[in-house]
């Protein structure tokens, strides 16, 4: 039985089509909460409304993320790292602003 002789290269391309195939059909979020909506996302995860079913997952570094969901009222401080968190997430990346104080200062 012959194997097949795949290169270095080819190792690579096959993974990254898996890596992207897997990032393409999965969300994952990076919450950054300062504020009472906050409060708000656990209950998300929980068996009654069950995000992962959905394909998804709470993310720890915004390295991993693909969403970077917003809670609470930014202040000129917090808005810098913010910034800098988007900036280290990888690509495609988005974000989506939640509750009236994140959206319009909480007016």
């Amino acid at each position: 039985m012959m194997t097949p002789n795949i290169n270095e290269k080819d190792k690579l391309r096959i993974r990254d089509i898996i890596q992207n195939f897997a990032r393409k059909h999965s969300l994952w979020v990076l919450a950054y909460g300062t504020g009472c909506g906050a409060i708000e996302l656990p209950p998300t995860m929980t068996s009654r409304y069950d995000a992962e079913r959905f394909g998804i997952r709470g993310s720890a570094t915004p390295r991993q993320a693909d969403v970077l969901l917003i809670t609470g009222y930014l202040a000129t401080k917090t808005l810098k790292r913010v910034i800098r968190t988007y900036e280290q997430m990888q690509e495609p990346k988005y974000v989506i602003g939640f509750g009236s104080c994140t959206i319009n200062g909480g007016m």
